[in-house]
């Protein structure tokens, strides 16, 4: 596909339309119910798919698949104790035997983790993971997989060590197919927003302590569903509990900075919206973060310490980081961030395509 040029007036200049032929008639998505996250996950592939001329099947995991997958890992640690050949024989019998009473489909994508119960129920299958969700038990399985398909340079440096094929995917989000068309209103660049939902690994803590720390700031706006990690609530800070998509839309045209020092993130969705939606994302100095958002089109915040997080990385930013980046970007002449958030909104429609050209190139 050749390079594309966005009209920064249009609202998406994505021919994502076009029909292309797959190698895979039938492809089942397998995945939680655990998050918003993966849903978008899910969206996103099902309609790529759908246009390259796949048939998807969406198949939400049952409690008892998870609990099946979860009971996997236990076994696992017990199988450490086992010689290689009995425990290799246990954990091919645990695929075959689940999988082969489940209709067979060509494809399998497996999202953010392996789903041990359905691994013999496809011709293929490719994992897109999300490394702070597989845990070291998981890995006893990778040599059923065919192909691991990444997000991030962060997950290709992590997997490249435990699978022989692992491949960059790229990512991308709905709402680059609707890229909303450009906001000219100078006066949103010192409004501020931060979108948690029912996620506690998103910086909230410390973004409220700055506002905590100084009244005189312009009122923030807090997604949150759950408020007793940051009460009591400082009267500079408002809080919405489970908004409709209508009212995070007009949030998001209202407010034009947003506050998202993750603490890690298997893509990151929230940042990828807000850029989408032209916001100037401040976020957290480290991977997959910084792979999204650079200074030309954000901020960068240092982190202070870390922690393991299964196979990834959990990063924590203070309200100190967020002080002292919230008050450049008060002392920063709107116009300098209006041209940040256009050089965003450009970055997730290029990046939307390249992802849309990788998927192609993958499925032939």
């Amino acid at each position: 596909m050749k390079n594309l040029t966005p009209d920064l007036n249009s609202t998406s200049s994505l021919p994502i339309s076009m029909h292309h032929e797959s190698a895979y008639s039938t492809v089942r998505l397998l995945l939680t119910n655990s998050g918003r996250g993966l849903q978008v996950d899910a969206d996103l592939l099902q309609k790529a798919l759908e246009t390259m001329g796949c048939q998807v099947e969406r198949k939400i995991l049952p409690a008892w698949s998870i609990r099946s997958t979860r009971n996997s890992h236990r076994y696992a640690k017990v199988k450490q104790l086992l010689p290689r050949t009995l425990s290799d024989l246990l954990n091919q019998w645990q695929v075959w035997f689940h999988g082969l009473r489940k209709p067979k489909v060509a494809l399998q994508i497996h999202l953010e983790s392996v789903a041990v119960d359905y691994m013999a129920a496809a011709t293929v299958n490719w994992l897109i993971p999300n490394q702070e969700w597989i845990r070291p038990q998981h890995l006893c399985f990778f040599k059923y997989l065919d192909r691991v398909l990444v997000k991030t340079e962060e997950a290709k440096t992590t997997l490249t060590k435990h699978h022989a094929d692992v491949r960059m995917l790229g990512f991308s989000n709905p709402i680059a197919e609707v890229v909303p068309e450009i906001i000219n209103d100078l006066n949103r660049f010192h409004c501020f927003l931060h979108v948690a939902g029912r996620n506690r690994k998103k910086g909230t803590k410390a973004i409220v302590e700055a506002w905590r720390r100084h009244p005189e700031w312009p009122q923030l706006e807090v997604v949150i569903d759950n408020t007793c990690d940051i009460m009591p609530v400082p009267a500079n800070v408002n809080v919405w509990k489970h908004p409709n998509e209508e009212k995070l839309t007009l949030l998001r045209r209202d407010n034009g900075i947003v506050l998202a020092p993750s603490e890690v993130e298997g893509y990151g969705h929230i940042l990828v919206e807000g850029m989408a939606f032209q916001e100037v994302v401040i976020t957290t100095d480290a991977s997959p973060m910084n792979e999204l958002i650079q200074p030309d089109r954000g901020y960068l915040l240092p982190w202070h310490k870390s922690e393991p997080c299964h196979l990834g990385v959990r990063y924590f930013v203070d309200a100190d980081a967020i002080e002292i980046a919230v008050t450049e970007v008060l002392n920063t002449h709107p116009s300098v961030l209006f041209k940040k958030s256009l050089a965003a909104r450009s970055w997730v429609i290029q990046n939307h395509e390249t992802f849309i050209s990788e998927l192609q190139h993958q499925l032939k």
